[in-house]
C-alpha cells in the first residue's frame, strides 16, 4: 500500500481537479445607481457549457461588496463544512504589465458563493482595487482559496492551485462603467 503522499515532492502543487475555468463579462457589465451613496456592478459567470453564476461588487456608505455566486459548488477546494476563508485573487498571463495580487477574507456558502464584505474610509480596498485591475485588461485572473482553521493556518497561497479561473471580457462600454462604479465608491469613502 502506498504512502500517504508517495510520489509527490513537497514543493509539487496538488492536482487540479473538474475544469473551474469561467468567462467575466461576456455579456456586458451592468451598473445600477441607486441615489449617490450606493452602486451596483454585476455581471455573469459563465462556464464553457451549463448555467452562468453572478459576481455582484456593490458599494453603499462606507461599505463595499464583492460576492461570486459559482454554477457549481468548489468541492475539490473546499472542505464541506467550510465557512470561511482567504482568497488570493491574481491575475495572470500578463507579463509586464500587472503584478498585484489582492487578497480579502470571505464568508464561504454552499461551497459556491463566496462574499467579501469590507469598511474602508480610504480607497485601497479589495472591490475598488478589483475594478482597477478590470480595467487594466489582464487575460485572466486566478483565485485561490485557503480556508480558516488551525489545521490550515500555515499553508501557503504557492502551494494551492486555482480553484477558479476567470477570463475576463471588458468592452469599451463598460471601462465607462468601472469608472462610475469607482468614482461612486470613492466618494463614499470621503
Amino acid at each position: 500500500m502506498p504512502s500517504l503522499g508517495q510520489g509527490r515532492t513537497p514543493s509539487s502543487p496538488p492536482q487540479r481537479g473538474p475544469d473551474q475555468s469561467f468567462t467575466l463579462g461576456a455579456d456586458g457589465w451592468v451598473l445600477e445607481r441607486f441615489g449617490r451613496d450606493l452602486a451596483v456592478l454585476r455581471t455573469d459567470v459563465t462556464p464553457a457549457s451549463g448555467a452562468a453564476g453572478l459576481l455582484v461588487l456593490s458599494c453603499e456608505g462606507h461599505e463595499r461588496r464583492w460576492r461570486l455566486s459559482l454554477p457549481r459548488p468548489m468541492p475539490e477546494v473546499l472542505p464541506e463544512n467550510a465557512t470561511s476563508g482567504d482568497i488570493l485573487l491574481r491575475p495572470s498571463r500578463s507579463p509586464g504589465r500587472l503584478n498585484l495580487a489582492l487578497i480579502g477574507r470571505a464568508q464561504i456558502t454552499g461551497r459556491r458563493v463566496l462574499t467579501l464584505a469590507e469598511t474602508r474610509s480610504s480607497g485601497d480596498g479589495f472591490v475598488p482595487a478589483f475594478v482597477r485591475l478590470l480595467k487594466a485588461g489582464p487575460e485572466r485572473f486566478d483565485l485561490l482559496m485557503r480556508t480558516a482553521g488551525p489545521a490550515l493556518r500555515h499553508r501557503l497561497f504557492g502551494t494551492a492551485v486555482p480553484a477558479v479561473v476567470f477570463a475576463p471580457v471588458v468592452r469599451r462600454t463598460d471601462l465607462i462603467a468601472f469608472d462610475d462604479f469607482l468614482a461612486t465608491c470613492l466618494a463614499t469613502s470621503e
